[in-house]
């Protein structure tokens, strides 16, 4: 039994629920994990410009606004404005980053240690992090012109008598959360579920995992429904590849879509370009009130 490859899905029933069993046991894996790490560990934070990313589709902007996934096949540049940048919401974005590089470097020691305590057994358990998304990589990315980076992905191995077979794979994507959004989930965003449909059809993930961090607490979503859940290879094809599609002629035609407004256009790195109403508003440009005592250390 093996459930490595989107088309695996195509199993009979009785032969995935054991593996996805297997897979709804990685957060008890986690805690356990934790619970007996006492060894010292570090792990390194990279937090990449916005200047510095490519041009093409990117699965975190492709469902808030049309105009951003044309302006993006077109290779405009991107920039953005300190005056139009939100300074609280850039710092919530740099602790998000951060917890991101944690999580992941707790992924990739709890695979050493369940591989050092299972592989007597014939059972081995790997962690790749920020599996890219690109056209030299993939096919369908090259197609669509996709430009992205997926977390990570657990792979379970097993010995075969001649060799390590993996037998099931899972992709993760983390999200943190302040306690109040965390508290009020029942699912994953929309715009989360497509992103992740992206990357389970460019790498070939037939699971994936959203795990949602509450920053308050260090809650987390467990891989159990709705957080973990199968390729929905009708979302990518009749939804994700139309509007792939449709930004395409719009880039070609040079006919720009219209914005579509809301908060994403505080970070929006075209701002400068159509010039969201949003950002005239008195909450972006007004001075920020600061008590001075919080910024200097009291004798």
């Amino acid at each position: 039994m093996q459930l490595v490859t989107n088309e695996d899905l195509n199993r009979p029933e009785e032969q995935l629920a054991p593996l996805l069993a297997q897979a709804q046991k990685l957060g008890e894996l986690w805690l356990e994990f934790i619970k007996q790490d006492v060894e010292t560990y570090e792990y390194h934070v990279v937090d990449y410009g916005e200047r510095d990313r490519s041009g093409g589709i990117h699965a975190s902007e492709m469902s808030k606004c049309m105009l951003k996934v044309v302006y993006s096949i077109m290779g405009v540049e991107r920039k953005t404005t300190a005056e139009a940048i939100e300074a609280n919401m850039k710092l919530r974005m740099r602790t998000g980053t951060a917890i991101h590089s944690m999580i992941q470097s707790d992924f990739k020691r709890m695979a050493e240690w369940y591989t050092k305590n299972h592989s007597a057994e014939g059972l081995a358990l790997s962690f790749e992090s920020e599996l890219k998304v690109k056209g030299e990589l993939q096919d369908v990315a090259q197609a669509w012109d996709l430009s992205s980076s997926c977390d990570g992905a657990f792979t379970f191995w097993r010995w075969d008598g001649t060799q390590w077979v993996a037998y099931l794979r899972v992709g993760v994507e983390i999200k943190t959360s302040s306690a109040p959004s965390y508290e009020a989930r029942r699912k994953p965003d929309y715009d989360h579920m497509e992103q992740t449909c992206l990357y389970q059809a460019c790498l070939d993930l037939p699971i994936m995992w959203v795990l949602y961090y509450n920053k308050s607490n260090s809650n987390f979503t467990t891989p159990f429904a709705p957080w973990l859940f199968k390729f929905d290879r009708h979302k990518w094809e009749n939804d994700l590849e139309m509007r792939f599609a449709k930004a395409h002629h719009h880039a070609e035609t040079r006919q720009l879509p219209d914005r579509t407004e809301g908060k994403h256009c505080g970070w929006c790195p075209f701002g400068y370009l159509c010039k969201p109403k949003i950002l005239n508003r008195p909450a972006y440009n007004a001075t920020p009130v600061i008590n001075q005592g919080m910024l200097v250390r009291r004798p």
